[in-house]
């Protein structure tokens, strides 16, 4: 990781005002460069937000030949598009002389991250071969548009096809789930994500409880949070919503829960042990 981070140093020392680098540093680059660092160095393109920086070293690539490989022309593409560079992305992928289903995974999620989902679908459809990912990206995106119903028959087939989904695609299920108000498959799901010891996960066990409480089975949803091993925020005002969902705003929650509710929150910690006096309460409230 030092090379990486001697050679993203050299590139940026090299940049010239209009973003560019200079003749004598885009040299120096080159001399530094292989196929594996320029990967790397194409992370912390995205990650420091310099689409500058990635189209010199998409110039680089060309010079060097270095398209002809599938993992350098996919991080580049991959760049591109994290960087809502979507055409450009589009026109490497269309460029690539060999393209590998991650290939298509990253133009499915450059559509999607470009709120274009109708062509993310078509991607989908025309591909002969998926994995996992590709399932997970299509049902994500479908979630977040809120075409919920297509995403739970999307996420049948995908089991059906024998793939499995991630803690965060069961996430959004489950809040596709919530979006219906269908409890039935709201309970499948849940199901699942016990055989898959996905239960305790905290997106899941967050989006899980959501489910249950818009559905209005506010005892199931706040069993879900109680049985968490650890919360953080988004389980926190999970709770919450829940509760006023339900209208239980005032009675349910006093003065005293709320400030411990806000001190977790203060915290600043992603993720925290329930506090046992809390938890203790919320029991005796329920009775």
């Amino acid at each position: 990781m030092l090379a990486v981070q001697k050679l993203y140093n050299a590139c940026k020392a090299s940049l010239v005002p209009n973003g560019q680098i200079s003749a004598e540093g885009l040299e120096n680059v080159r001399n530094l460069l292989d196929p594996l660092l320029l990967s790397h160095l194409l992370k912390a393109c995205v990650e420091h937000r310099y689409p500058s920086l990635a189209q010199q070293l998409h110039s680089i690539i060309i010079t060097g030949d270095w398209l002809k490989l599938k993992f350098v022309a996919n991080h580049l593409v991959n760049a591109y598009a994290k960087l809502g560079c979507l055409e450009t992305a589009l026109n490497v992928f269309n460029k690539m002389p060999e393209r590998n289903v991650m290939s298509y995974n990253i133009i499915i999620g450059g559509y999607i991250q470009s709120g274009k989902l109708g062509a993310a679908i078509e991607v989908f459809k025309k591909m002969d071969r998926r994995n996992s990912a590709t399932w997970n990206a299509v049902i994500t995106g479908l979630i977040k548009s809120e075409f919920n119903e297509e995403a739970l028959r999307l996420f049948a087939k995908m089991h059906a096809a024998g793939f499995l989904p991630d803690a965060y695609t069961l996430g959004s299920v489950l809040r596709g789930c919530a979006g219906l108000r269908d409890l039935v498959k709201g309970k499948q799901v849940h199901c699942y994500a016990i055989r898959s010891g996905l239960e305790l996960d905290l997106v899941v066990g967050s989006s899980m409880a959501h489910m249950y409480m818009r559905c209005g089975i506010l005892s199931e949803g706040q069993r879900v949070i109680q049985s968490m091993p650890v919360h953080n925020i988004v389980a926190c005002n999970t709770l919450i919503a829940g509760l006023v969902q339900n209208g239980c705003a005032t009675g349910a929650l006093d003065q005293h829960r709320l400030r411990e509710l806000a001190r977790i929150a203060l915290t600043g910690a992603e993720a925290v042990p329930f506090p046992q006096g809390w938890r203790l309460r919320m029991q005796l409230w329920n009775h």
